[in-house]
């Protein structure tokens, strides 16, 4: 028989491919959609190693989740040590004493990074603005927790920041030179096809997606080496 393991690694890579394509385009919808154990804003107090240690001061949950029949217990630790937290490029030159917003999930006793760490510039969850990797996730990211994570929808545009609420767009941001002409939501980078009135249901589009892949990648191994075996 022909079919060799070169077949399977062709499998496994596309496969491959294809969810790290979905997970880089959802990452902030999961950040404001509950898809973590806890959303902490704290005060780093203690640094050591690849270990760092954060008092809460408060807390966001959104009011829209990810999975709707699978919520998530969204914790509210008073302290917690995250492992691997400075290997985050938004958080690498944190210092004892800075302002973060995490997501977290819990391992063991300790917590780790689920959907993204960015420093603050205070613990007023109303009134802070989050440092992201560009000025128009900054605002976006500011305007979902400043709402106590009420607003949880935006659109990006050529340069502006559309919050989308109730009804009703409002800008919360505007590049003063704006880049070529795009129009793309949040939701729109989970699942480009999904209508308004699906939204709640992406995160599981993309488990079955991922699940999917998964079994036929198994299935076509199995399948090769029964075949090499006759």
């Amino acid at each position: 028989m022909n079919i060799t393991y070169k077949s399977i690694i062709t499998l496994i890579t596309v496969s491959f491919l294809f969810g790290m394509v979905a997970f880089g385009a959802d990452n902030e919808y999961r950040f404001t959609h509950n898809d973590h154990d806890t959303l902490i804003i704290g005060e780093i107090t203690e640094i050591d190693g690849k270990i760092v240690v954060i008092r809460a001061s408060d807390y966001i949950v959104s009011s829209k989740d990810l999975n709707v029949s699978a919520k998530k217990k969204q914790l509210r630790p008073e302290t917690v040590k995250v492992e691997g937290l400075l290997e985050y490029a938004n958080i690498k030159n944190a210092e004892t004493g800075d302002y973060v917003i995490v997501s977290l999930n819990k391992s063991g006793n300790k917590y780790v990074v689920a959907n993204g760490a960015f420093p603050v510039d205070s613990l007023d969850y109303k009134t802070l603005k989050v440092t992201a990797y560009s000025e128009a996730t900054s605002a976006m990211l500011s305007d979902f927790v400043n709402s106590g994570g009420t607003y949880t929808e935006f659109a990006f545009s050529s340069g502006t920041v559309t919050r989308q609420y109730d009804g009703v767009d409002t800008v919360i941001y505007q590049n003063e030179q704006p880049s070529e002409k795009t129009n793309t939501s949040i939701t729109d980078q989970v699942q480009q096809t999904e209508s308004n009135n699906t939204k709640d249901s992406q995160g599981y589009q993309y488990y079955i997606i991922y699940g999917a892949g998964g079994v036929l990648v198994l299935l076509a191994i199995v399948s090769i080496v029964r075949k090499n075996k006759r």
